[in-house]
C-alpha cells in the first residue's frame, strides 16, 4: 500500500480541492503460465471493502495511522507478469480495478531508456529478458 501526500506530488490533486492523500493499493502475481482467474480479483475486491471498514484480522494497531474516510481516493491495481481470464479483466473493470498484465507491464518498462535507444526503437530482446528476471514484484 502506498500513500501521496499532496506535498509529495501535486499532479494527482486537483487545483484548489481538499484531499489530504491519495492511496495506492495493490496485488502482484508473478506467473509463468497461470492466468489471473476472477477469485483472485474477487480477494482483492473484498480485502479493499474491509480496509475500507476498517475490519483486519490482526489485533492491534498495525493500521494505526491509516486514515481513509468515506470518499478518499483509493487506486487499485492487480499486476500480473502474465495475463487475465476474460472473467477476471470482467470483474476488475466492474470493481474499478486497474489490470495491468504483461503487456502494460511491459509498456511500463519500455519508457524506462534502458529499454530504448530514444529514437522509438525498443530493445526488444533486452526487455523480454528483464521481465523473465522478475521473481516477484513488490
Amino acid at each position: 500500500m502506498g500513500v501521496i501526500h499532496p506535498e509529495d506530488d501535486a499532479r494527482f490533486f486537483a487545483k484548489n480541492r481538499i484531499a489530504s492523500k491519495i492511496y495506492i493499493i495493490g496485488q502482484a502475481k508473478h506467473y509463468q503460465s497461470e492466468k489471473v482467474h476472477s477469485h483472485e480479483v474477487r480477494e482483492l475486491a473484498g480485502s479493499l471493502h474491509l480496509l475500507k471498514s476498517r475490519n483486519f484480522a490482526l489485533a492491534g494497531d498495525i493500521y494505526k495511522n491509516l486514515e481513509i474516510n468515506a470518499y478518499t481516493p483509493i487506486y487499485a491495481y492487480f499486476i500480473t507478469s502474465n495475463y487475465f481470464t476474460s472473467a477476471a479483466r470482467q470483474l476488475c473493470l466492474n470493481a474499478d480495478i486497474m489490470d495491468v498484465d504483461r503487456i502494460l507491464l511491459a509498456l511500463t518498462f519500455a519508457t524506462n531508456s534502458q529499454y530504448h535507444d530514444g529514437s522509438g526503437t525498443i530493445y526488444e530482446q533486452s526487455l523480454w529478458d528483464a521481465l523473465h528476471t522478475v521473481s516477484s514484484i513488490s
